[in-house]
């Protein structure tokens, strides 16, 4: 899938194709966590995991449109009358494609109403045209988004500086080859004994969340998960906010409304997870990246990151065990475990495979040789089937996963020698690379060349590299001539 932004922010063009991998560098304050969030809330407004709470009206509007189709509203009783297996469900898209589409197409307002809450909740603003860039002169903000590079736009978003709606139109593929995915039937609980509008609103949910599959949007079982910045400093703070709001609803049940402290944007998400999955995890649920979970806890914590329930707190606590028997709360933890804990909550209560990871700087307070495991924990939840996407600032982690790039032409038996498995490499094609790149003008963002014999190009931090060397070598040149230098 391919996004195209035009002066979002700082970011005056960025052309991204999104891959099992991404990864975004460039020098600070250029976009790149920005157009990490403008992607969270993107899959959000479109339907993926949690950002449904947006996505419902546009689903009430597009139902109410295909209840005023006769075609469909006739499609549908005789469906009552089948089995409604998905050959069935599959036959009445066919028949009524032209229908359909037409329906979705007429309903791209409420799509840019989506979208338009997720950045005013994500991005803390009043208006989303207050993320249009600055000096960008009457060019409103765009958003495309394609299947590949070279297609139809599937759906386009325009933000004016003069208005505070979010404009959106959608191209909606032609219907006639179309095929949903068996594991969605499953996620919806078909009944002949259903009624026409309850079936008009589930087959409209497999229609469009089919469509988005074949954009690798999350949807569904899919999760899109983004680990902000500071995380350890998240983490100690979980504890204060949950105390605080349990005091709250104690001292003032029955008496008044209880008003639970909030954040907002993503620091709510993280804290709300925290609270809800990790804090209280599902009964029997078990970690589905074991491999991942277990390189990160042996080679970089040497030790365990857990939930604990002490007496007489008022909620659990994250702590650290070391291998050593040390048992410390997450606070008193290094940085490198304070910083990576919730990545392994993460993996061992949240994300599987299909999901989406968003993750800001990943090497944050790692020495380099942790950097380099770093990398290979992420090449490993790649090939577990996750999508990850990070920014970041490490020439080490980005030859790191370059490397495993490289270790994907050599055979079996030539990796195993170098300590490396299978599930340690990726195809170039699996990897996106975008560079982010300031101007006069604002933020360029472009394709970094990725290749199998080559891995990723380093040529951005080559050059940082090479001005380095250029000052020493003037310094040294400049050096007094006197017995004490030579």
């Amino acid at each position: 899938m391919r996004i195209s932004i035009e002066n979002f922010g700082p970011i005056a063009s960025a052309s991204i194709d999104l891959r099992p991998l991404t990864i975004f560098i460039g020098p600070n304050n250029t976009g790149k966590s920005y157009a990490g969030l403008l992607l969270y809330a993107l899959f959000g407004s479109l339907g993926g995991s949690r950002g449904r709470r947006s996505v419902i009206e546009p689903l009430v509007r597009v139902m109410q449109e295909m209840v005023k189709d006769a075609r469909i509203e006739t499609a549908i009783e005789g469906l009552k009358s089948s089995s409604l297996g998905l050959a069935d469900v599959q036959d009445l898209v066919r028949e009524t494609g032209s229908s359909l589409r037409r329906c979705l197409s007429n309903a791209a307002e409420p799509w840019g109403e989506a979208l338009g809450s997720e950045l005013r909740y994500y991005f803390g603003v009043q208006t989303p045209s207050e993320l249009v860039r600055a000096g960008s002169g009457k060019a409103p903000l765009s958003i495309r988004v394609q299947p590949r590079p070279g297609a139809k736009s599937f759906v386009r978003y325009r933000i004016r500086k003069d208005s505070p709606e979010v404009e959106a139109a959608t191209h909606i593929p032609s219907l006639t080859e179309f095929t949903i995915p068996e594991r969605f039937l499953s996620e919806v609980s078909l009944s002949s004994g259903s009624s026409t509008s309850l079936l008009t609103v589930q087959i409209l949910q497999l229609v469009w969340f089919s469509l988005l599959d074949q954009l690798d949007v999350p949807v569904f079982s899919k999760e899109t998960c983004y680990l902000p910045p500071s995380r350890s400093g998240l983490l100690q703070a979980w504890q204060g906010y949950v105390s605080l709001a349990l005091d709250r609803a104690s001292s003032f049940v029955g008496i008044e409304p209880v008003q639970i402290p909030a954040f907002s944007g993503v620091t709510n998400d993280f804290l709300r997870t925290l609270v809800e999955r990790i804090m209280n995890p599902p009964t029997g649920r078990r970690s589905q990246l074991p491999e991942a979970s277990r390189i990160l806890r042996q080679q970089l914590f040497r030790g365990d990151v857990e939930i604990s329930k002490r007496r007489g707190s008022a909620a659990p606590e994250i702590v650290y065990d070391s291998a050593s028997g040390a048992h410390v709360p997450i606070s008193r933890a290094s940085s490198l475990v304070g910083e990576l804990a919730p990545l392994a909550l993460w993996m061992d209560h949240v994300l599987g495979p299909e999901d989406m990871l968003i993750m800001d700087e990943p090497e944050a307070h790692l020495h380099p040789e942790a950097q380099r495991i770093i990398a290979r924990i992420l090449v490993r939840l790649v090939n577990s089937g996750v999508r990850v996407l990070f920014t970041t600032h490490s020439s080490t982690l980005l030859h790191q996963i370059s490397n495993h790039i490289v270790a994907d032409a050599i055979p079996e038996s030539a990796l195993r020698k170098l300590g490396y498995g299978r599930e340690d490499t990726l195809g170039a094609s699996e990897v996106s690379v975008s560079l982010f790149a300031p101007g006069r003008s604002g933020t360029r963002v472009s394709p970094v060349s990725v290749s199998q014999e080559d891995g990723i190009s380093e040529n951005e931090f080559l050059r940082v590299a090479e001005m380095m060397g250029d000052e020493t070598y003037n310094l040294y040149s400049s050096y007094p001539v006197s017995g004490d230098h030579l």
